[in-house]
């Protein structure tokens, strides 16, 4: 949801012929992509043990901030290449090419299986 609601405030960028309208597609795009890094990062460490949470969310986070470097860096470049309009299409096509993976991706993740709960001795009870 987070993907097609990035990609649909981006496409309304694009569409828009007013300042306001501009504005509402990029607060709508924000919204979207505001919710993409929790949700990745609590379905990625969920499977995880506990002893190793702290490992695997700082290996995660330290990939996202990559994509938190590089993401300006590639819009600008389609920008130069194209145009402003262009270099948002580019976000809406990324946008809903994660949607669309996380989907088949996510059913292939439930399908591994989960971690076992902890029993009742492991979390420390008699």
């Amino acid at each position: 949801a987070g993907g097609v609601t990035a990609a649909a405030g981006s496409l309304l960028v694009v569409a828009s012929a007013s300042v306001p309208a501009a504005l509402a597609g990029m607060a709508l795009a924000a919204l979207g992509t505001a919710t993409l890094f929790p949700t990745l990062l609590s379905q990625a460490v969920r499977r995880i043990p506990p002893s190793s949470r702290g490992a695997a969310t700082s290996a995660i986070a330290a990939t996202a901030y990559l994509g938190f470097l590089l993401g300006p860096a590639a819009f600008g470049l389609l920008a130069g290449s194209t145009d402003l309009r262009g270099a948002f299409v580019g976000v809406a096509v990324v946008a809903l090419a994660f949607a669309v993976v996380s989907w088949p991706v996510s059913a292939w993740a439930s399908r591994r299986g989960r971690v076992p709960a902890p029993t009742a001795a492991a979390a420390g009870g008699a």
